[in-house]
This record gives C-alpha cells, structure tokens and sequence, in this order.
C-alpha cells in the first residue's frame, strides 16, 4: 500500500519546513498530535548537537489532552501537498553549531476509517521523515 512522504528541511537561523505529500490515489487522515501541524503544544521533534551528541531540551507546551476525536485529524486528499514552517528558536535553545534534526513517527489512518472512534491506535500507518542536518550561524 502506498503511504504518503515527509520531508524536513532547516535552515542557518533555525526554521524548520516540513513538507507531506500524498501523491496516493487515496485520502489519508493525519493524527496532528505531535507533528508540526500541532504547532508548539507537544514535543515531536528531536534535536542533537551534532559533535556531543546531547540532545537539546524541548521548552514549550505540553498540552493535557482527552481522548483522540474526529477533529484531531488533518485530512490529506488524494495528489495533495502540504507545507509548515516552523521555527525552532521559539522552543529550543539554539547556539552555534551542526545539528542532527528528526521526526517522531506521523500516524495516519486510511480516510474510511471511523474517526469518531478513539481507540484507533491499533490501525495506525506509520510514516517516517528522514532526519535532516542543521547548521546555526550566529
């Protein structure tokens, strides 16, 4: 079955875009929890320097949440094309330097699934971005 593709690309001052397409013949819906279109209410994004490999601390919201519902969803429409970006100085702590930057896994659903139920997390479809580099100049 074919799924849709993720991509991430940073630049120099710390932005971040995000791009998901879905070149599929099929309608997917994209849980947004915890992925760029969820903006800063949850940690998605992994951030390590690249010559210590520490991880660089999340500092932004952690929304509280109940259970997943139909709005929760981003539906992503057969041949579609969606872009975000972020910028990374906003929640992260960010100095000079080469970083390594990834993507938790984004959970999609087939679109005939029923949203209306929360306990989906079964039938998810797990897509993954390839990690990009950063290079912050000051």
């Amino acid at each position: 079955m074919q799924r849709p593709t993720c991509q991430l690309a940073a630049n120099s001052l710390g932005h971040l875009t995000f791009t998901l397409d879905n070149q599929t013949e099929q309608i997917w819906s994209l849980l947004t929890w915890q992925t760029p279109f969820d903006a800063w209410f949850s940690e998605f994004i992994t951030i390590r320097h690249q010559q210590t490999n520490q991880k660089i601390t999340y500092q932004g919201a952690l929304a509280k949440r109940a259970a997943i519902n139909a709005d929760d969803y981003l539906t992503l429409p057969a041949h579609s094309h969606h872009v975000i970006q972020l910028d990374l100085s906003q929640v992260y702590n960010l100095s000079e330097g080469h970083y390594d930057v990834s993507l938790i896994s984004l959970r999609l659903l087939p679109h005939n699934a029923d949203l209306s139920q929360p306990s989906q997390e079964d039938n998810f479809i797990f897509v993954d971005c390839p990690s990009t580099q950063m290079n912050i100049v000051k």
